[in-house]
């Protein structure tokens, strides 16, 4: 994993073309924790999302994480921000999973990536250098992963459409936003994690009020009213 944006190719570029798009979702979220994970997602400026305290996780960060476990209790976090984490990972899979974990329900991942079906990916796979020398995973196959631990997704985003270069020309940008929005090369995803529904079906509301029954106290009732002995006629 990168230490820095600056170990990066034209990193200091590449973090303030990410943290444009994604400063649009900010304001839009609200709740108490909010964690960046990862130094890379540590240098992103989320001070306009309404959250009580913002932490960020890291080898350096303000909260000790290595590995692909969260040191966070379950349900804990309502915004969880992984920015290129999946690429480095040794188990993104169980990664995705500890995010679902300490999610509360409808909590928002925000999630960045290279994607490997890409000009920029094709223009450089072969250096091995930073940020090259991760697993890209396609979005879709990512997408595949949130809809499995049950996510929904809320949002799409695609940029950089050429070589991973600040030298890149507008023209460019614009004609794969507009006609090839699917070989960006970094996708944007923002998922809401599903609340899960806490109601009983009317089958079980139907069985719980069987299980008194309902001629133990009528019977004995009619009894004492309707069979007391009566006095013989004369």
């Amino acid at each position: 994993m990168p230490e820095s944006w600056q170990s990066l190719k034209d990193g200091s570029w590449l973090l303030e073309q990410e943290a444009c798009r994604l400063s649009l979702w900010w304001p839009r979220f609200y709740g108490y924790y909010l964690v960046k994970l990862g130094p890379l997602a540590g240098a992103f400026d989320t001070s306009a999302a309404r959250m009580q305290r913002q932490w960020h996780m890291g080898a350096t960060g303000q909260l000790h994480f290595a590995g692909s476990e969260l040191p966070l209790q379950g349900r804990s976090v309502d915004v969880l921000v992984l920015c290129h984490n999946l690429e480095y990972s040794k188990d993104p899979h169980q990664l995705m999973r500890e995010a679902e974990r300490v999610l509360v329900e409808g909590g928002h991942l925000v999630l960045t990536g290279f994607n490997p079906l890409s000009l920029m990916h094709l223009t450089a796979f072969w250096k091995r250098s930073p940020p090259f020398d991760g697993h890209f995973y396609h979005p879709l196959r990512v997408k595949d992963w949130l809809a499995l631990l049950g996510f929904e997704i809320l949002a799409d985003d695609r940029l950089l459409f050429g070589p991973l270069s600040s030298k890149t020309p507008h023209w460019l940008e614009a004609l794969g936003e507009n006609y090839a929005p699917f070989f960006g090369g970094v996708y944007m995803l923002v998922a809401r994690k599903r609340a899960i529904p806490m109601t009983v079906t009317p089958a079980l509301s139907r069985q719980r009020k069987r299980v008194v029954n309902p001629l133990a106290g009528t019977v004995t009732g009619r009894v004492a009213r309707l069979e007391a002995p009566k006095a013989p006629r004369e």
